[in-house]
């Protein structure tokens, strides 16, 4: 109850995910939930970790590196802001924060390891994502929210350079998801970049496979998508309740069967996708139009 852990420092991600923190965050207050710092903790807030005020405050709590973690709590209020690579690279370290972009990030002359899990929020913060380049998936594996609380993912632009894989259920931005709302993000395909290319089902310019109560608003997608079965310009395969609003797609996308402009099945308003560039026809007919139009 209330613990927790610098998952930064420690290495490892994804296990505890609720007592997962960064070094950053793990320097706040706010991050300790219920605990007495009247009577038994202190903290030098933003720069040590919590220590015992009956206690000598030994030299570790305080010989704390933040170099290569974003600054801030990590909270709504406070996000961590991401400046560098490596930074972004420890959202995996503690997946339920609220975090932001504070300048475009350039991953290029790397190979991305998508974050495996994650269920906070990321406001892109109209910075870019630049030349991600994977041999498995896009940026993230799994988001997923609750009920109560979706993930949202916004302003961001996503530029792919290479997704060369033989996984599925692979997206540019998300592989799978459930109770995810994404908003103003737009997946491009980098210069000289070749886009998204799977040997394996459920691929998707934006999410390879959408679970349950997943929307996705004022968002578009150019970059070559192709697999082999359900295939989408923006979503592989939508499980349930997809909302798809004034969204389009103006890429290739190519596929054995089940190949779709836009996504398999969804609720669709106001979204189209360029059938000429798609190279498929007499799919999500009321979606389709020509380049011109």
């Amino acid at each position: 109850t209330s613990s927790y852990y610098d998952g930064a420092v420690a290495g490892i991600a994804a296990v505890d995910k609720e007592q997962m923190k960064l070094t950053s965050g793990m320097t706040h207050q706010a991050t300790f939930t219920d605990w007495d710092f009247t009577n038994i903790w202190a903290i030098d807030e933003g720069s040590s970790y919590p220590y015992l005020i009956n206690l000598q405050k030994p030299v570790n709590v305080t010989a704390i590196d933040t170099s290569d973690v974003p600054s801030g709590a990590g909270t709504s209020a406070d996000p961590y802001l991401i400046t560098t690579a490596p930074q972004l690279d420890t959202i995996r370290y503690d997946v339920y924060a609220f975090y932001k972009l504070g300048n475009d990030i350039d991953l290029g002359g790397t190979t991305w390891t998508p974050v495996p899990y994650f269920h906070g929020n990321f406001d892109g913060n109209g910075y870019g994502i630049i030349n991600l380049t994977s041999t498995t998936k896009g940026l993230f594996d799994s988001v997923k929210g609750t009920t109560s609380a979706h993930v949202t993912i916004n302003n961001l632009t996503l530029t792919i350079k290479s997704i060369n894989t033989s996984s599925g259920t692979v997206g540019g931005l998300v592989g799978s998801s459930s109770y995810l709302d994404i908003s103003q993000v737009a997946v491009l395909n980098a210069d000289s970049g070749t886009g998204i290319n799977s040997s394996g089902s459920r691929i998707g310019g934006i999410i390879g496979n959408a679970g349950s109560y997943n929307t996705i608003t004022d968002s578009y997608a150019i970059l070559p998508v192709s697999g082999s079965t359900y295939v989408g310009g923006l979503v592989g395969y939508r499980n349930s309740n997809l909302i798809i609003t004034r969204c389009y797609f103006a890429g290739t996308v190519t596929g054995d069967s089940s190949v779709y402009g836009l996504a398999g099945s969804a609720t669709f308003t106001s979204s189209y996708y360029d059938g000429a560039v798609a190279g498929i026809a007499a799919v999500d007919k009321e979606q389709m139009k020509l380049t011109s139009g």
